[in-house]
């Protein structure tokens, strides 16, 4: 997550492949990031230019599916661009939903397929919103039966108003379901817009398992045992 002139930007990325390779494709990914939030105007340019970093790049054909967010305090609002990556859910009050988006583009690297364009969703906030990006890692997790983590509902079930709290239930829940036996690598990550200070000192867990950067607090990726790839979630400043 870093501070730019345009809001608070953040990205979630799942990297093909694994390995090496594949961590320095992510690494490049993050770096590219941070220096193309702070000048591009629009999320979508974000994404083109790290699609032509995959694309024409030195990454031998890897893609990777990415979800680029921004959040503005200033103005109540939020913009996704998905590449491929899975719809974030809001949580709004006890009610929880995916947030309707435009249809997702393809995966970084493999744009061109799609003429190099990608849409942006635009989502109204309300004061106490709260936004939970994943990696599919999550939703394909399966059971002893073959049965999919049934992960919005879920969410619904263990909602708390403690945002870490929230995220260990999760956490735990996703193990239990899977036996620690997932074929890929998860990540669960929160973002909320900022509270006073009186109400923020009762968001339980040390400081280090949150991140606050100007007008919004991410609460860092928790991560499962892998099977794959790395993700690349960027929750510092």
């Amino acid at each position: 997550m870093t501070k730019t002139p345009f809001g608070i930007r953040v990205i979630v990325c799942d990297v093909m492949g694994k390995g090496l390779p594949a961590v320095q494709t992510a690494s490049r990914i993050l770096h590219a990031f941070h220096e193309l939030a702070q000048h591009e105007r629009t999320l979508s340019g974000v994404a083109t230019h790290l699609n032509a970093l995959l694309a024409h790049g030195r990454d031998d054909g890897r893609f990777a599916t990415a979800l680029i967010a921004a959040i503005s305090g200033d103005v109540d609002r939020a913009e996704f661009v998905s590449c491929g990556h899975p719809v974030p859910l809001l949580l709004r009050g006890k009610q929880v939903t995916f947030v309707e988006s435009a249809p997702p583009s393809p995966p970084l690297g493999l744009l061109d397929f799609n003429e190099g364009r990608c849409e942006t969703t635009f989502l109204s906030l309300h004061p106490d919103d709260r936004i939970l990006l994943y990696t599919d890692g999550v939703t394909e997790a399966r059971d002893e039966n073959g049965c999919f983590y049934p992960f919005p509902a879920r969410v619904s079930a263990l909602n708390d108003s403690d945002p870490g709290a929230l995220l260990d239930a999760l956490r735990s829940d996703l193990l239990r379901h899977s036996r620690d036996r997932s074929a890929d690598d998860a990540m669960l990550m929160l973002l909320q817009r900022d509270v006073p200070e009186p109400v923020r000192k009762l968001v339980h867990g040390p400081p280090a398992a949150r991140s606050a950067t100007g007008s919004v607090l991410a609460f860092p990726p928790i991560e499962l045992p892998d099977g794959n790839g790395p993700r690349t979630a960027d929750p510092a400043g």
